[in-house]
């Protein structure tokens, strides 16, 4: 049963006020993502760190100096430095053209590889031994 007090002036049900939702722990969740990215390119990049070609290592790094920058910034601001916080935020986006421009370069580098193994797939010479041929002309 509602009383007069419960439902108000204008009749209508009390408000809930929402639940504030805090991110005083953010830093762990990038700090997990940190742990699959390592985890995921592993084996194909951190631990031949250095051997891959220049554009590769530059986003790998630059990636993952992002996800650090991330993590940095949601446990400085849990701490209340605000003014670190303000100046890792400076550095994490200094990183993002280089992190932008390697991305679009690996991809392109994708892309063109695709494109010329799919040429090669549809060609008509196909190799049998040492010696090309042609297909039997009709």
């Amino acid at each position: 049963m509602t009383t007069s007090a419960s439902i108000g002036i204008t009749g209508a049900a009390p408000s809930v006020r929402p639940r504030s939702v805090s991110y005083g722990h953010a830093h762990w969740y990038f700090l997990a993502a940190l742990a699959a990215t390592l985890a995921g390119f592993w084996p194909s990049f951190f631990r031949h760190l250095g051997a891959a070609d220049f554009w590769h290592s530059l986003h790998g790094i630059t990636a993952t100096l992002w996800i650090v920058g991330l993590a940095t910034q949601s446990w400085l601001m849990s701490r209340g430095r605000v003014r670190w916080h303000r100046r890792v935020a400076w550095g994490v986006l200094l990183l993002l053209p280089i992190l932008v421009i390697s991305a679009l370069y690996c991809f392109l580098g994708v892309v063109v590889v695709w494109l010329l193994y799919d040429l090669v797939m549809r060609s008509p010479i196909t190799r049998e031994g040492d010696r090309a041929t042609a297909p039997a002309a009709a």
